[in-house]
């Protein structure tokens, strides 16, 4: 099959490797691009932990830093602990879920710590993040008695069109789907679909989504929708078959 890749580089082009190596066709078509933001050196000296809720903020947060390697990181997945394994941590606790699975296994993580009594929050955590992150992460903790602060590292530039071998793609039918890995994602890409006048696709084009959230914009694009029954990759690429 030939499907159309819309994840920012260099994870579309890691993710256009895996699906070549499972037998599929590729194009490559970001809709967002990776951008850096100005951060000074990061001490998480007064951190009890630190989160991570995506490869990039991993990527990105740990570029230039000097984090000590066995300070505890919670990671939201098993590719986000990963990535920050590969990093250098050797303390990392990964929620296998999403944010609100995160939220969950911190809280509980810290939950047979005795807090100070004279801290209004015994606990911070530093949450090292894009610009435009999806969640109530910190006000899940606050409500628990655990604090979380912000570092962003960097930010998701949106694209104007897709590029030409995408739109020829669509336009011609030789495209069999399209991967989308977050409601951001897909809300721009419907977007720039319609924008395109590419819309509506025909029944057998397949939209593999990571959640139904993720889902939700592609209404009235035509085509078909296949759900992960997890929020992570390795769902989805159970939905190419």
């Amino acid at each position: 099959m030939r499907w159309l890749v819309t994840r920012a580089e260099p994870d579309g082009q890691a993710l256009a490797q895996r699906l070549a190596g499972l037998g599929h066709d590729v194009v490559l078509s970001p809709v967002f691009r990776r951008v850096a933001c100005p951060c000074p050196p990061i001490d998480c000296s007064p951190f009890a932990a630190l989160i991570f809720t995506s490869r990039n903020g991993v990527v990105m947060g740990t570029a230039g830093q000097d984090f000590p390697p066995d300070h505890t990181v919670f990671a939201v997945g098993n590719a986000t602990a990963e990535a920050a394994r590969a990093a250098g941590f050797t303390n990392v606790i990964s929620a296998q879920g999403n944010v609100d699975d995160l939220a969950e296994c911190i809280a509980h993580h810290f939950s047979d710590m005795a807090p100070h009594p004279k801290h209004a929050f015994p606990f911070r955590l530093l949450h090292i993040r894009g610009q435009n992150h999806a969640g109530s992460l910190s006000e899940a903790l606050s409500a628990k008695g655990i604090a979380v602060e912000k570092a962003i590292v960097y930010k998701m530039t949106a694209e104007t069109a897709l590029n030409l071998e995408a739109r020829t793609g669509l336009e011609q039918g030789t495209l069999d789907g399209v991967i989308l890995l977050s409601p951001r994602t897909a809300t721009l890409f419907a977007q720039l679909l319609t924008q395109a006048g590419l819309s509506p696709l025909p029944k057998r084009f397949i939209f593999a989504v990571i959640s139904s959230a993720a889902a939700a914009p592609l209404k009235g694009l035509g085509g078909r929708v296949r759900t992960a029954q997890q929020p992570n990759l390795e769902h989805v690429l159970e939905l190419l078959a």
